[in-house]
């Protein structure tokens, strides 16, 4: 009987135990949060703070764009020959005209002296001819001279025979004399036709070799490689001792003054577009100037289906060329929930906001963002209007208590 006591002793025991244990672990658990908010840092430094509000927002359509300058020039040769001397460096202004590469000369002016001769030659030729046209003229005027008096004599003679004052003899004289006299006019005439054919002759040749100078005098020039326009050198792709070529580029020469945003833009954003409307282009470090649209394609590409547009960017626009840049196309207006842009925090690929609950905790809060604009970013998802966004200090962090603003 007193072993049957002892066993329930021990059952109401261990019951005893168990329900000790149990309300201890729920003392010391309603005891952790307490604990927990005591320890929990406060961040009394001044933050900023926005409360979340649905505003209109401008949408864009962002077009991707390359700065180009208004001019630019691959200078080339355009004879075969050896490099002596390039006279600028890369980054170097030049003024148009100014010369910027040597080539050897040594062929092109061989060949002019050699068509110079020619000319020189011709022409001496062409002179004596001349000269001879000038002796066969006079030789004309003296058969012709010769041909009217043998002409006026034997007429006479003539008349003289028909009344019977002269013999038969003397008008044959008369008239051997005129024949003789037409003869000599004749050839004299011919050999004056001949002289002219030949000054024709030399005069043509005359003009081939003063066109072969004139090539040779091109070719002496080409040796020299000048400027177009003023500018700066942008790349310089040969040195002295090279071999220059037709085709191959020596230097790319780009103009001074306002660079332009070069974009292909599709046909519904294209529409809107009018030439002289002001533009805005995002720069690669997020500056974000204005520009005015001067160039626009009339009509689109048949491959891509894009529309070329040139957008010039204001002197003061700290870019270069070939830089790449985003133009911003009006779209329209909506109501979206939006956040300064320097609230938000990337990691990771995951962008993030810092939320300051009703009891002052800061909470991080993954979101998902859309356009971002003056300053702005487009909230799509993880944050609801009526919510405040903290952020402007380094020790905000998940978990922070802020002290009373």
């Amino acid at each position: 009987m007193s072993s049957w006591w002892k066993r329930i002793a021990v059952v109401v025991g261990v019951i005893f135990g168990v329900a000790g244990l149990l309300w201890l672990g729920s003392r010391l658990a309603s005891h952790k949060p307490s604990a927990a908010a005591e320890n929990r840092p406060v961040l009394t430094a001044n933050v900023s703070r926005e409360v979340v509000r649905r505003q209109p927002y401008p949408r864009v359509w962002r077009i991707a764009g390359t700065l180009r300058p208004r001019e630019v020039a691959s200078l080339s040769a355009e004879v075969t020959a050896r490099v002596t001397s390039v006279a600028v460096r890369l980054g170097d202004s030049v003024r148009a005209g100014q010369r910027l590469v040597t080539l050897d000369a040594a062929l092109p002016t061989a060949g002019l002296a050699t068509s110079q001769a020619e000319v020189e030659a011709l022409k001496n030729a062409t002179e004596a001819i001349r000269r001879r046209i000038e002796a066969a003229e006079a030789n004309v005027r003296g058969a012709r001279a010769e041909r009217d008096l043998a002409q006026t004599l034997y007429e006479r003679q003539e008349k003289l025979f028909v009344t019977g004052d002269v013999p038969r003899q003397s008008r044959d004289i008369a008239e051997g004399r005129l024949k003789a006299a037409e003869a000599a006019l004749e050839a004299a005439e011919r050999q004056l036709a001949a002289e002219q054919a030949e000054l024709a002759r030399a005069q043509a040749q005359v003009a081939v070799g003063q066109q072969r100078r004139r090539e040779a005098e091109t070719q002496v020039a080409q040796t020299q490689i000048v400027a177009p326009f003023a500018g700066r050198i942008a790349a310089r792709l040969v040195d002295p001792g090279a071999l220059a070529a037709p085709g191959v580029p020596l230097l790319v020469l780009e103009s001074v003054g306002p660079l332009r945003a070069v974009a292909e833009v599709e046909a519904e954003p294209a529409a809107a577009l009018r030439l002289g409307q002001t533009l805005r282009i995002e720069l690669p470090g997020g500056e974000v100037v204005d520009g005015t649209l001067v160039e626009q394609s009339p009509a689109a590409d048949p491959v891509t289906r894009t529309v070329t547009i040139k957008v010039e960017l204001p002197p003061s626009a700290r870019a270069s060329s070939g830089m790449f840049v985003r133009v911003l196309i009006p779209r329209d207006i909506r109501d979206v929930l939006t956040v300064p842009a320097a609230a938000v925090a990337e990691q990771g690929g995951l962008q993030s906001v810092f939320v300051v609950d009703a009891a002052s905790i800061v909470r991080r809060r993954i979101i998902t963002v859309g356009e971002r604009l003056d300053g702005r970013v487009e909230v799509l998802t993880g944050l609801r209007e009526g919510e405040t966004v903290v952020f402007g200090h380094a020790e905000l962090r998940d978990g922070v208590k802020l002290s009373a603003p």
